[in-house]
């Protein structure tokens, strides 16, 4: 039953590194797929010819899903229906809808290379994140494994009675590690999708702005731009408040409930409001630039502090884990000398 235990926390650590390394995968293959479209729409090239090539260099699972990019592009599919047929997982939607909203102005290689750069960065943040996680959770497994040789080599000892107790007991410590893993992994794609991941909100502002400002400089008028760009955060709560602010601009109203729709400072309005027209998507530009430095900036304060808590947070647990444990081997001490005497 020991054995168990020590399996069950083993497979969660080899499940958790098999799915961080598939999603590592999936966010390269990403990132160079976006680099390599950017490349050739700045250079005129031909895709479907550069996406054949570049399939042969990819893993036999996804090669296929880029040779049917290149089929699509070649029949004559527009560049966003073709990026929208592939699963969500390797291309996001916020992806496709900047592509599709830049789609009929000449800034569309600048909006390819915004979002490839932004999957550079998502790339190299979460392995970053990845081995932050490493350590607390090998100190959790080695704990864990360490514990339970202990409690059984003295429980052994005690009595055989009590054995089958805390092998219960551990087992339900492993149980429950499992049941939290899985529930980590059912709501992290959840609260992905709703956009409710702390600094989500912020990021989904930074990709809204960056991706107006390319269409306002491409002569599109702001609430046409902010309408086409509100999907390209990612952030459907937020998508839904910036169009609903572009509709109120299209009739008349100020732009002050934009950017109080897209979160940004109140300096950062000041500079907004005071642009002039020919200079508004610079200025927007600049403030998004901003605004990504400030996701960055609290992505790097969360890292910071997660290795340390998580620390803790295990420490915790392995110590009430082992106060319930001597509590137990205490009570059948205390029975024992009770039936001697």
């Amino acid at each position: 039953m020991l054995l168990v235990a020590v399996l069950t926390v083993a497979l969660v650590v080899v499940a958790t590194f098999a799915a961080a390394t598939r999603h590592r995968a999936r966010l390269e293959l990403r990132a160079e797929l976006l680099d390599l479209i950017a490349g050739a729409c700045r250079r005129g090239l031909v895709l479907p010819p550069l996406l054949v090539s570049f399939a042969e260099e990819t893993p036999r699972r996804r090669r296929k899903m880029v040779q049917d990019l290149a089929r699509r592009l070649d029949e004559g599919a527009p560049l966003g229906e073709a990026l929208r047929a592939l699963p969500r997982r390797l291309v996001p939607r916020h992806v496709v809808a900047a592509v599709e909203a830049a789609e009929s102005t000449p800034r569309l290689p600048a909006v390819l290379e915004t979002v490839a750069a932004d999957a550079g960065e998502s790339l190299a943040l979460r392995h970053r994140f990845v081995v932050a996680a490493l350590y607390p959770l090998l100190l959790a497994f080695l704990l864990f494994g360490l514990h339970t040789g202990a409690v059984a080599a003295f429980a052994a000892n005690l009595d055989g009675t009590i054995q089958p107790r805390l092998s219960r007991l551990l087992i339900g410590a492993g149980l429950g590690t499992l049941l939290a893993a899985a529930t980590i992994f059912l709501l992290l794609p959840l609260l992905r999708r709703l956009g409710a991941l702390p600094g989500a909100r912020r990021l989904g502002s930074a990709r809204v702005l960056a991706t107006s400002a390319l269409l306002v400089e491409a002569g599109l008028p702001m609430d046409d731009a902010l309408l086409r760009a509100a999907p390209a955060g990612g952030h459907p709560r937020l998508a839904r408040q910036v169009q609903a602010a572009a509709r109120g601009l299209a009739d008349g109203d100020p732009t002050g409930p934009v950017w109080a729709a897209l979160g940004l400072s109140a300096v950062s309005r000041l500079r907004l409001e005071a642009a002039s027209p020919q200079h508004l998507g610079r200025v927007m530009a600049g403030v998004a630039s901003r605004s990504f430095d400030a996701w960055r900036d609290h992505s790097e304060r969360m890292l910071r502090w997660m290795t340390p808590l998580a620390v803790i947070v295990v420490g915790g647990i392995v110590l009430l884990d082992f106060q319930v444990v001597m509590d137990v081997l205490a009570d059948t001490r205390a029975n024992i000398q009770v039936r001697l005497w």
